[in-house]
C-alpha cells in the first residue's frame, strides 16, 4: 500500500513536471484564444452594424476606366492569392524536410535557422505591432457589401516604436530558432496563434452544428490513432521526430493549425453566451452612412459590456483539463510527445470533449435547442437605422479601389460615451 501510495505520488509529480513544460505553447494558446474570442465578438458587431453603400454608377465616358480598374483589381487579388498559395507551399516544403529526410541535430538546427528567420522575424513584428496598437485593425465593407478588415498605421504614431519593435522581433526569432530558448519559443507561439486567428473575419455564416464535423473527425481520427497502438505498439508518435533536434519546428506549426477547431468552438461559445445575455427584443443601432469599427484590444466594448459566459467557460476548463490527459498519457508511456507537438494530440481530445460538453451543459440550462440552431450570418447586409454619431477622432479613411470614404467609429469609446452600441 505505501509503495503503490509513493509510486502514486511520483507519478503526480512527474505529470506536474510534464504539464508545467507545456507553458511555451499552453499559456499564448489560452492568451490568444481568449483575446480573439473577444475580438471575434467585435467584428461581429461591427458587421451587424455596417450599411452597404452602393457606389455611384458611372457614365458610359468612364466605362474604360471602369473596365482598366476592374482588371487592375482582379489582377491584384490573383497575384495575392498566388503569393500565398507559394508562401503556404514554401513552409510546407521547408517543414516536412526535416522529419521526411531524418535529418540530424545539427543539420536541422542550421536548416531551419536559415529558412524561417525572415518569415518568423516578419511574423513576430508584424503581430507585436497588432497587439501594442502600432496597427489598428478596422471592419468595413467592400465594393461587393461583403465585410472586409483594412490594417493600417494607427494616426500620430512614430517611427520609433517600429524600430523597437524590429529589434525586438529579431531578438526573438535568434533566441527560438538558434538557441531554443522556452520564453523565445512562447513569443514565436503567440505570434503564429494571432496571426492565424486575428486577421480573418468569417466569410459566410457560422452555424454551431456545423462545429459537430470536429466531432466526427476527431473520434475517427483517434480511432485511427488507437488501431495504430496496437499495430505498432507503444508509445504512439505522430511526426517521428529525431530526439536530439533542439526545436520541433515542424510540430510547432503543425500543432498551430490543427488549433482552429478548437478556436473555432471557442469563439463561437463566446458570441453565444454573448447572444443569450441580450434582452430578446434588442436591435443594433444601424448607421445610415458607410462606416468603419477600429477593433482595439483590451476592452470589450458594446451595451452589457459584462456579460455571463458559462458555455466559454465550461469549453477553456475542457481545453485545459486536455492538456492535462496530453501530460498523463506522456508520464505514462502511451504516447511520445514533445512540447512543440501537443497540439497535434490536443486536436484528438480537446475539440471533441469540448463539443460534447458544450452539448451537455446546454441540456442541462434548457437551451439544447437554442444552441443547435445558433447561426451567424456574416454576409447579411443590415438595413441603415438612425445615423451614428462619429465618435474618436472623426478621421476620414479612403478604401482601396475607388470605394467611398468612411467614418472610423470605436466601439470601446462608444460604449464610454454612452452611445447605444451591439
Amino acid at each position: 500500500m505505501i509503495e503503490f501510495a509513493l509510486r502514486a505520488q511520483e507519478f503526480g509529480l512527474r505529470t506536474l513536471a510534464e504539464l508545467l513544460s507545456y507553458y511555451p505553447v499552453m499559456v499564448p494558446s489560452l492568451l490568444i484564444f481568449t483575446i480573439e474570442s473577444a475580438s471575434s465578438l467585435k467584428m461581429w458587431q461591427a458587421v451587424q452594424r455596417i450599411p452597404y453603400s452602393k457606389p455611384v454608377e458611372a457614365g458610359e465616358s468612364d466605362a474604360d476606366a471602369l473596365q482598366q480598374k476592374e482588371r487592375l483589381r482582379k489582377s491584384a487579388l490573383w497575384k495575392k492569392v498566388v503569393g500565398v498559395v507559394a508562401l503556404i507551399i514554401f513552409l510546407m516544403s521547408v517543414l516536412l524536410v526535416p522529419p521526411v529526410f531524418k535529418l540530424d541535430a545539427t543539420t536541422s538546427k542550421f536548416f531551419y535557422f536559415g529558412t524561417l528567420f525572415v518569415p518568423v522575424d516578419v511574423l513576430i513584428a508584424f503581430v507585436t505591432a497588432t497587439l501594442s496598437g502600432y496597427l489598428v485593425r478596422t471592419v468595413v465593407r467592400n465594393a461587393e457589401g461583403k465585410p472586409a478588415m483594412v490594417i493600417n498605421a494607427a494616426e500620430g504614431r512614430t517611427k520609433l516604436p517600429m524600430i523597437l519593435i524590429a529589434i525586438w522581433s529579431t531578438i526573438c526569432t535568434f533566441c527560438a530558432l538558434w538557441f531554443g530558448l522556452s520564453a523565445a519559443i512562447f513569443v514565436v507561439n503567440t505570434a503564429l496563434l494571432q496571426f492565424l486567428f486575428g486577421q480573418n473575419l468569417i466569410p459566410t455564416r457560422a452555424k454551431f452544428r456545423e462545429y459537430s464535423v470536429a466531432l466526427l473527425v476527431g473520434v475517427m481520427t483517434a480511432g485511427l490513432a488507437i488501431a495504430s497502438i496496437f499495430v505498432n505498439d507503444f508509445p504512439l508518435n505522430f511526426l517521428g521526430v529525431d530526439d536530439d533536434v533542439l526545436v520541433d519546428w515542424t510540430g510547432i506549426f503543425i500543432s498551430t493549425w490543427w488549433s482552429i477547431s478548437s478556436f473555432n468552438i471557442l469563439s463561437m461559445c463566446y458570441r453565444f453566451d454573448y447572444a443569450n445575455a441580450l434582452p430578446a427584443d434588442f436591435k443594433p443601432l444601424v448607421s445610415k452612412k458607410p462606416v468603419g469599427f477600429c477593433i482595439r484590444y483590451g476592452k470589450r466594448g458594446g451595451a452589457h459590456e459584462t456579460f455571463p459566459t458559462p458555455y466559454f467557460g465550461a469549453a477553456i476548463d475542457v481545453y485545459i483539463l486536455a492538456y492535462v490527459v496530453v501530460a498523463v498519457l506522456s508520464v505514462g508511456g502511451a504516447i511520445k510527445c514533445r512540447v512543440e507537438n501537443v497540439g497535434i494530440y490536443l486536436f484528438y481530445i480537446a475539440s471533441p470533449a469540448m463539443f460534447v460538453t458544450i452539448l451537455l451543459l446546454a441540456a442541462a440550462r434548457g437551451e439544447l435547442r437554442k444552441l443547435w440552431r445558433y447561426e451567424e450570418d456574416w454576409c447579411a447586409i443590415p438595413s441603415a437605422g438612425e445615423a451614428l454619431d462619429t465618435v474618436g477622432s472623426g478621421e476620414k479613411q479612403e478604401e482601396k479601389d475607388g470605394a467611398e470614404e468612411v467614418d472610423l467609429i470605436c466601439l470601446d469609446d462608444e460604449a464610454e460615451d454612452g452611445e447605444q452600441a451591439v
